[in-house]
């Protein structure tokens, strides 16, 4: 469940607060929507760019409360390089024959004393669940559409994607979401 902000937004700012967001059901619009990451490979020199391409989801606005889940294919995995991204989605990473489905379930979005928004949600990758939380930026576009904007850190290790050849894979992956949502 979400906190919902009192506060009204800023005439002077495209961004928004939680309470500003109209009641009913957001839909994420693929189409105008990107999933990104980096992590860095060869020895943690080299950084590795990626996205994921087929992913849907939600948010549910009713008066003071609210949930949203975003689903993500894993096997749309890519980087660019066919057989990294075979490897990928292999049992070392995504292991996406058993695991299709990466999931992230929103729990808490509250206002951040700068203006942006601070969210918190579960991160389920493989068997592994994730708390992840950061800050989000939301924008109203002009034709009425929601954009959230976030990036975050997530620790490979603790998200069960551990594998490396001779620590090849090093650090913690950035991940990148920029989300519009159409109101139904």
């Amino acid at each position: 469940l979400l906190r919902r902000s009192a506060a009204t937004p800023s005439t002077q700012t495209p961004d928004v607060s939680v309470s500003s967001l109209t009641d009913g059901t957001w839909h994420v619009d693929a189409s105008a929507s990107e999933l990104k990451f980096t992590g860095r490979g060869m020895f943690g020199l080299v950084p590795v760019h990626g996205s994921f391409a087929a992913f849907d989801g939600t948010l549910e606005i009713e008066g003071t409360e609210a949930r949203g889940q975003l689903q993500i294919e894993a096997a749309t995995l890519d980087t660019n390089n066919a057989k990294r991204d075979t490897h990928l989605r292999s049992r070392d990473f995504f292991e996406v024959d058993n695991y299709p489905t990466v999931t992230f379930q929103l729990t808490d979005l509250a206002p951040a004393a700068d203006g942006t928004l601070t969210f918190t949600g579960l991160l389920k990758i493989r068997e592994t669940e994730l708390r992840v939380e950061g800050p989000a930026r939301a924008t109203t576009l002009p034709d009425g559409r929601l954009k959230l904007e976030t990036t975050i850190a997530v620790d490979r290790d603790a998200a069960g994607l551990s594998w490396s050849k001779m620590g090849m894979i090093k650090g913690k992956a950035q991940l990148h979401a920029s989300i519009v949502l159409t109101h139904a």
